[in-house]
């Protein structure tokens, strides 16, 4: 065989494997729900946020390695849809319970992928109190390189307060207390532990309690609004951009 044939055919073998490597590669970092799930829910350690994080982390690795999920927990990835729920109880009443949900969307760009993450809890059976657990955040994943970043809703399109005209009310870290505006301007303060159920009662009473739902199948969000003898929704559309409310 003479030696420039022998070269081609090393050449060619050699690209052959390097595509196959490339291949490779290129398939292994493909994005997927596990994936982004796997971004955002991390071993919370002693950080503050620990709280807010400690079960969703068990949970979802109980899931990766095929456990048993604690009693009332229940993790569903639907890979083919890019969506991913945990289910849980914050104790054996059943109206004190919660979900966190992730989804994803292409970008029309065709360079980026939107995720979403959100988590909703009900106490004593009054959703979208949006304690300091709870909420809805983006990221945008960029294809090329593997990054994330945040984006807030708002630049997304999605205004948070639609439909809400309500008195301030939140929670001190400080004091650990939780707080709201009275009609009159009076600020009312309800101690974290001793006054739950007061605060419960003037929350639900007193303010519309908001709430988002990721879509399984689709690209539409919504968004809940529960106040005592009311209830509406609002659909956030996904147009590759930006979302914008359906009339």
């Amino acid at each position: 065989m003479k030696k420039s044939t022998l070269w081609l055919l090393l050449a060619a073998v050699l690209m052959g494997t390097l595509h196959a490597t490339a291949q490779t590669r290129k398939k292994a970092s493909t994005p997927n729900i596990v994936r982004f799930v796997d971004y955002y829910v991390t071993d919370p350690g002693d950080e503050e946020d620990s709280e807010c994080m400690n079960h969703i982390y068990r949970a979802w690795q109980n899931y990766k390695k095929n456990r048993p999920q604690d009693a009332g927990c229940k993790v569903l990835v639907d890979a083919n849809n890019g969506y991913m729920r945990y289910d849980f109880k914050y104790s054996d009443d059943a109206d004190d319970y919660g979900w966190f949900e992730v989804c994803y969307w292409n970008c029309a760009d065709g360079r980026h992928k939107l995720v979403a993450y959100n988590r909703v809890s009900a106490f004593d059976g009054v959703l979208g109190l949006n304690g300091q657990c709870d909420g809805i955040l983006f990221m945008l994943y960029n294809n090329a390189t593997g990054k994330m970043e945040d984006i807030s809703p708002e630049d997304l399109g999605i205004d948070r307060g639609y439909g809400i005209d309500d008195p301030d009310r939140g929670y001190d870290s400080t004091t650990k207390c939780y707080w709201g505006m009275s009609p009159s301007g009076e600020r009312i303060t309800f101690r974290e532990k001793e006054d739950w159920d007061a605060w419960l009662t003037w929350v639900s009473n007193n303010t519309t309690n908001s709430y988002f739902s990721l879509p399984r199948q689709g690209k539409d969000i919504v968004q809940t609004r529960v106040r005592p003898g009311y209830q509406s929704t609002t659909t956030w559309k996904w147009n590759g951009h930006s979302f914008y409310r359906a009339q």
